[in-house]
């Protein structure tokens, strides 16, 4: 996101990522610019198969519809009778879970014991917690997180003892040698990418509409959709949600734009000029709030 949200001043172009009214170098006025990038969705749509997998695997849920939201996300609608009339205070022990918020590691057999330590074959955030260890034990040459939490010498330690973790857990390797630490930082980080990062405030609140399908986003010109599971992995909302047409073009007087992609096609950079686009690259910016009508 720091890519591509900021505030550009009109005048002399100069980029802060703090909100602001007036430029700090010439006091020109400032646009909001909140761009959408295809990492930036692909993080987002790994997020969401994360949450399926919790409604499917941990709920034992299969009624529900995914819903590109037209801009930066995507919702869950569950539909199964039973969990239709739960209330906030409900809602929240399922954020809870599914963000892995106070997760006790001891209630999981962590510290590991001989006979309750977790599997890579476990159901619920014990298997989660023991397939992402031995992820990040294999990968430890390659995760940055790892070389900022864990010493040179540490982070070697791991590396040696990777091979070891590919078939079966080996959790007593970081019982030895003072090595309690690493246990600590290493489910830290499993629980961290197995959790799905959900909008919290919207899945707690009772009363949220959800946007109505085949409409479009005000804040792209993109729309909102349904998904389908078997479509999902291959869904690319800067493509696939592109509902105006390419003609007729319009002319805008675009104040600032940053490189960016719809459809099959990469538009800008520009500043501060008129440019010729097709339908829907245009309406982006104007919903952008990034240009005009020329």
């Amino acid at each position: 996101k720091p890519g591509h949200d900021y505030y550009v001043c009109l005048s002399c172009g100069q980029r802060t990522g703090e909100k602001t009214q007036r430029c700090g170098v010439c006091g020109g006025e400032t646009v909001e610019v909140k761009m959408v990038c295809d990492t930036c969705l692909e993080k987002t749509k790994q997020e969401l198969l994360k949450l399926i997998d919790f409604m499917e695997n941990d709920f034992g849920l299969s009624s529900f519809t995914v819903s590109f939201s037209g801009n930066r996300g995507y919702h869950l609608a569950v539909e199964a009778k039973e969990v239709l009339e739960l209330g906030r205070d409900a809602r929240q022990e399922i954020v809870d879970y599914v963000t892995g918020s106070h997760i006790s590691i001891g209630f999981h057999g962590l510290p590991p014991s001989s006979t309750y330590a977790p599997d890579y074959s476990d159901p619920g955030w014990r298997g989660r917690v023991a397939r992402g260890v031995r992820r990040i034990v294999l990968e430890a040459g390659g995760d940055e997180r790892l070389g900022r939490l864990l010493g040179p010498r540490q982070l070697e330690e791991l590396r040696s003892m990777s091979s070891l973790w590919r078939d079966r857990p080996r959790w007593e390797l970081l019982k030895q040698g003072g090595r309690s630490q690493q246990l600590e930082k290493l489910v830290s980080l499993s629980v961290d990418d197995a959790a799905s990062h959900i909008d919290t405030v919207v899945t707690t609140d009772v009363h949220r509409l959800l946007r109505l399908a085949d409409t479009l986003n005000g804040k792209t010109g993109l729309r909102a959709m349904v998904v389908s599971r078997d479509m999902l992995e291959e869904f690319n909302p800067l493509r696939d949600a592109v509902a105006l047409p390419e003609e007729p073009t319009l002319t805008v007087k675009v104040f600032h734009s940053p490189r960016y992609m719809l459809g099959e096609n990469v538009y800008g950079p520009w500043e501060n000029q008129a440019q010729k686009l097709p339908a829907y690259a245009a309406v982006y910016l104007l919903c952008k709030g990034l240009a005009t009508l020329a």
